[in-house]
């Protein structure tokens, strides 16, 4: 059996309507998809069936017991729960696969390389899931230097003939002057870039 919508879908359809910065079909396709979501489970759960974001292995057990009786409601609402089970277990390895793709984001933008469409939405969902300081220095670089290729304006910079390498110091400085910034686009811009070249030279060693 299949779920007709499912918590994950809507988390999926949520992100992707923040990404898109308001697009009207998109929020209208992720209110549409809470309002199933949010339809059915007040139609299969009541009583001693509560939804809820930390189910026991008992409670578990007790309806997979019961969808083994054929009925569509009971079945449902296992698969509902399993959801919920499977994407605690998940999420360790999920905030590992965050963490990678916020890196290779940093590693893009000092790379110099144009970036695509596709990547600034990934930028986007990725901020609108875990709004950070750091995020949000990515996402902004990210659009900046996608807004240049657009307008025509972007030159990859040459990379200097000899630099000095950044420290874990010259980073945790430029993230306390983000912190206390409140918000200054160009040190979260600063911070963003020193971790960016901080992480490559990790990466390259």
């Amino acid at each position: 059996m299949e779920l007709p919508i499912s918590a994950a879908k809507v988390r999926e359809l949520k992100l992707e309507a923040k990404a898109s910065g308001g697009n009207p079909h998109r929020m209208a396709k992720y209110a549409q998809a809470q309002r199933q979501f949010d339809d059915l489970i007040a139609a299969i759960f009541y009583d001693d069936y509560f939804y809820t974001s930390a189910p026991s292995e008992g409670y578990l057990r007790r309806l997979e017991e019961e969808a083994k009786s054929g009925d569509p409601a009971a079945e449902t609402r296992y698969l509902l729960i399993k959801e919920v089970r499977d994407t605690n277990d998940n999420r360790h390895e999920a905030a590992k696969e965050f963490k990678r793709s916020i890196s290779e984001m940093r590693q893009l933008l000092h790379s110099g390389d144009e970036v695509s469409e596709g990547t600034v939405f990934e930028a986007r969902k990725i901020a609108a899931k875990n709004p950070t300081i750091e995020n949000l220095a990515v996402v902004a670089q990210i659009e900046r230097r996608h807004a240049d290729q657009q307008a025509g304006t972007y030159v990859k910079p040459e990379p200097p003939a000899t630099e000095r390498p950044v420290t874990k110091a010259d980073v945790d400085a430029a993230y306390e002057k983000a912190r206390a910034s409140r918000g200054s686009t160009r040190h979260i811009a600063e911070y963003a870039v020193l971790k960016g070249k901080f992480e490559a030279q990790e990466a390259a060693e």
